[in-house]
């Protein structure tokens, strides 16, 4: 049978090879597969190599180089992003909207709009007696500190 991929839609033979669904690790496959991949790391983490790329030499303190934590950190900001909603603070450069949502316009005199500014605001706000008597009671703590 000479099968070609490029002529798989239009392939004349039933029992196509290109057909078959691909075969699944069996269990014994996946244990024998995660104990290998342990051991390598281990093996790599103790000769001092990137247990990620096992290519470069690990930076000292870690166990993975340079280049493969960077590459680890963009992928998690960009997976947080996708998850939180969040846009990225790069593309508020130059346009006038909230640095927090990036949806609305900001406040007058402030950075974030009115809903992320109520959002973020203290869902206990003490009254002006107790703040002022706190302050008075730490102050001169800090009064009776310094003498």
């Amino acid at each position: 049978m000479q099968c070609k991929i490029s002529d798989c839609f239009n392939c004349p033979y039933p029992d196509c090879i290109n057909d078959t669904p691909p075969k699944e690790k069996t269990e014994k496959a996946k244990e024998y597969e995660k104990v290998w991949s342990k051991k390598r790391r281990k093996e790599c983490a103790e000769k001092g190599i990137c247990t990620r790329c096992f290519k470069r030499p690990a930076t000292k303190g870690f166990k993975t180089c340079n280049e493969c934590r960077v590459r680890t950190s963009r992928q998690r900001k960009e997976c947080y992003r996708a998850a939180t909603d969040c846009t990225p603070r790069f593309l508020f450069d130059g346009i006038n909207l909230c640095s927090r949502c990036g949806k609305r316009p900001p406040m007058k005199g402030h950075k974030i709009c009115e809903q992320c500014y109520s959002r973020n605001k203290s869902p206990f706000p003490l009254k002006n007696n107790q703040n002022k008597a706190f302050r008075e009671e730490i102050d001169g703590f800090w009064n009776g500190y310094k003498k």
